[in-house]
């Protein structure tokens, strides 16, 4: 049925597989960190910090987060992206107000 050998064959291709695994886990999350663009020079780190779509301190609205997600322009998609991922964590940051 199963021999020593066989066994052993098994055990080294569970390793091989699980060291794959592990390899292929993290090249992605090397991959996920290199998409981010950490260039001060030339774009602010945040979308909310661009002022050249926000006059002033003024937040967009959702309606301009919405209009720029669907946008063709993928520089634009990808700013209203970001804007709305960052207000998403503010609000579930935020504790909720419970009115009496």
């Amino acid at each position: 049925m199963f021999t020593f050998a066989s066994f052993q064959e098994l055990r080294r291709r569970r390793t091989e597989v699980t060291v794959d695994l592990r390899k292929q886990k993290k090249d992605d999350m090397l991959s996920k960190r290199r998409n981010v663009c950490l260039d001060s020079e030339d774009e602010p780190t945040s979308p909310l910090q661009d002022k050249s779509n926000i006059g002033g301190n003024q937040m967009p609205t959702i309606e301009s987060i919405k209009a720029g997600i669907f946008s063709n322009n993928v520089q634009e998609a990808f700013k209203a992206t970001q804007v709305r991922k960052q207000l998403k964590q503010v609000i579930s940051t935020k504790p909720a107000l419970v009115v009496f």
